[in-house]
């Protein structure tokens, strides 16, 4: 891991997420989409044991950036010109309707805290998922998952990514369309 970011336009970004099964799956989600994925303030790290049972090889295929600070990790993504887009169960926007095109980091709270109104004062936007039920919010994994692939579906419908319904997209053979703009 280091402090360089990863060279994708959409990035998920972990801040002081504390669970390793979480870190797993973000890993897998990051792998599947084809994103790259930001830790802060953490001491998780995708090679320690119990990611690595989740992650299933996908934590040394998936571009990783940490950074010690929140600070750290919105100064080097501002200076690349990401949006910020954070995810809360008081968010003001129904994510559906706000656009994940461009260059954007998907920016995700501690699996029971969440982000706190600072860290989400500097968002550029700050997202939810609908929540009919009793529970306050999906878990972790389940919020990345559909925040993510949100962002997928809305570069396919603009023609940015393609749709392989009957083949794997093989990232080696063409050009990653994902890739930072």
């Amino acid at each position: 891991m280091s402090e360089v970011l990863p060279n994708k336009a959409l990035l998920l970004w972990l801040h002081r997420v504390s669970k390793a099964p979480n870190l797993g799956h973000a890993l897998r989600i990051a792998d599947a989409a084809g994103c790259g994925l930001i830790l802060s303030a953490t001491s998780l790290s995708p090679q320690q044991r119990e990611v690595a049972m989740t992650a299933q090889g996908t934590q040394d295929k998936v571009e990783v950036a940490s950074f010690a600070t929140f600070e750290e990790a919105l100064a080097a993504l501002r200076a690349a010109g990401y949006r910020i887009l954070g995810t809360s169960p008081r968010g003001a926007h129904y994510y559906a309707e706000r656009s994940l095109l461009g260059n954007v980091a998907l920016l995700f709270g501690h699996e029971s805290q969440g982000l706190s109104e600072a860290e989400l004062a500097c968002c550029d936007d700050v997202l939810t998922i609908p929540i009919y039920g009793a529970v306050e919010s999906l878990n972790l994994a389940s919020a990345i998952a559909v925040l993510t692939y949100e962002g997928i579906r809305q570069r396919i419908a603009q023609g940015m990514l393609p749709f392989h319904a009957t083949e794997k997209f093989n990232r080696n053979a063409r050009p990653n369309p994902l890739s930072a703009q």
